[in-house]
C-alpha cells in the first residue's frame, strides 16, 4: 500500500475561478489537504505517483487546473489526524469512475 497527501491550493484570486469550484459564498471547495492510500495494481504501477492523481482526479473534480498548484508527496508520521484535512479519500485499487454530469 502507498500512502499520499495531496494539497491543492488556488492560485488565483477566489473571484477569478471557474464558478463550479466555488460554492453558494464564493468560497473555494477545492484547495486543501487530501489523503489517499492505494494498493494492487494502482500501488504497483510503472508511476504509482501519477495513479494516484488519476484517483484523485476522478473523485475531486476541478474545473480549471490551471488555477491550482498541486503537490502529491508520501504520507509521513507528521500527518496523522484528519482535523486538519480537507476530505479523506480512502483506500482506492482501481481509478474509481467518476459520476456521471447532469446537463
Amino acid at each position: 500500500m502507498k500512502k499520499w497527501i495531496i494539497e491543492v491550493t488556488a492560485i488565483t484570486d477566489a473571484e477569478d475561478l471557474d464558478p463550479d469550484d466555488l460554492d453558494e459564498h464564493g468560497e473555494c471547495l477545492v484547495d486543501g489537504a487530501y489523503r489517499l492510500h492505494t494498493d494492487g495494481d494502482l500501488a504497483e504501477s510503472d508511476d504509482p505517483q501519477e495513479a494516484a492523481l488519476d484517483v484523485f482526479h476522478s473523485i475531486v473534480p476541478i474545473g480549471t487546473l490551471e488555477d491550482y498548484d498541486i503537490i502529491i508527496r508520501k504520507e509521513t508520521l507528521a500527518d496523522a489526524g484528519d482535523g486538519w484535512l480537507r476530505r479523506n479519500l480512502g483506500l482506492h485499487e482501481v481509478v474509481p469512475t467518476p459520476p456521471a454530469l447532469d446537463f
